[in-house]
């Protein structure tokens, strides 16, 4: 899997977070031995994880990603004690739901076909009422 974050504040609408993955050691971010960045690309492999902690208000999270297989990939965001909210991009779908101490609760589920290799662009926005997600093909 790439990944290109970049996070902007939807209050001052500027980037707060912006990560193009270009140092190996990936300074700021936890991640499990079998993440990192092969030619400035980040590379997640199966069971892996790279975690960036903060403190985000209101928040847009854009990223440019792509599947190798067939593998599912699950973004968390909003993540504390209490919960987070979690986006997977499969094979043929897309689905947001709520996880907390007592369970997952599903939000949305569409069927999307985007083939393993495939670039796509997805963004995430949270504010204190709403969360939503897109998905797209990137630009370039």
């Amino acid at each position: 899997m790439w990944l290109l974050i970049t996070l902007v504040s939807s209050s001052a609408q500027e980037s707060v977070l912006t990560e193009a993955f270009e140092v190996p050691t990936l300074p700021g971010w936890d991640h499990s031995p079998n993440a990192g960045v092969v030619a400035g690309t980040l590379r997640i492999e199966p069971g892996g994880f790279v975690v960036r902690d903060g403190q985000w208000g209101d928040l847009t999270l854009t990223m440019r990603v792509r599947r190798l297989g067939e593998a599912h990939l699950l973004i968390h965001y909003r993540a504390s004690t209490a919960g987070s909210y979690v986006l997977r991009l499969g094979p043929g779908f897309m689905e947001l739901h709520r996880e907390a101490p007592g369970g997952a609760v599903a939000l949305a589920f569409v069927p999307v076909s985007i083939p393993p290799q495939q670039w796509v662009q997805l963004r995430v926005s949270a504010s204190q009422r709403q969360v939503g997600t897109g998905a797209g093909r990137p630009s370039s």
